[in-house]
């Protein structure tokens, strides 16, 4: 775990808390602390469900910009996202404010998502052929007459 994201149980639930302010983006220190709570959590016998929760005004808002050009680091967001599918255990992803580009992504293999209190975005970008590409995951989906092609 790191300070950016922890994980803190209640009784048989534990909560991933995501802290990177300003918009809980997907940093090197996200990606590894996700994966080591989800480890941890798996690990534990008394877990049996985990919650996905950030703190601050928004869920994860995507990638962090700050990483741009510069060498990946792992665990990389489509290792992270294989965890999470993989996951045996009930998980929910809290959403709240944006769930933008690989936080949707992040949100998405949790059987359960819900919006916390008040008013909740989820985006992602479309590219050509229909598909949406973040954090180098890709998956397929009809695109939506709503959607902005880049």
């Amino acid at each position: 775990m790191s300070e950016t994201v922890t994980l803190a149980r209640h009784g048989q639930v534990a909560v991933i808390t995501i802290d990177n302010p300003p918009v809980n983006a997907l940093s090197h220190a996200v990606r590894k602390g996700i994966s080591d709570c989800l480890a941890e959590a798996a690990g534990d016998d008394g877990i049996k469900a985990v919650i996905i929760y950030c703190a601050g005004r928004t869920f994860i808002a995507g990638a962090d910009i700050r990483e741009f050009g510069k060498p990946p680091q792992g665990p990389s967001l489509r290792e992270v996202l294989a965890q999470l599918d993989a996951f045996r255990k009930p998980t929910v992803a809290a959403i709240h404010g944006t769930a933008l580009g690989g936080g949707l992504e992040t949100a998405l293999p949790a059987p359960s998502a819900f919006r916390r209190s008040g008013f909740a975005c989820c985006g992602i970008t479309f590219e050509e052929g229909r598909t949406m590409s973040n954090g180098h995951a890709s998956l397929t989906f009809p695109c939506p007459p709503f959607a902005l092609k880049r």
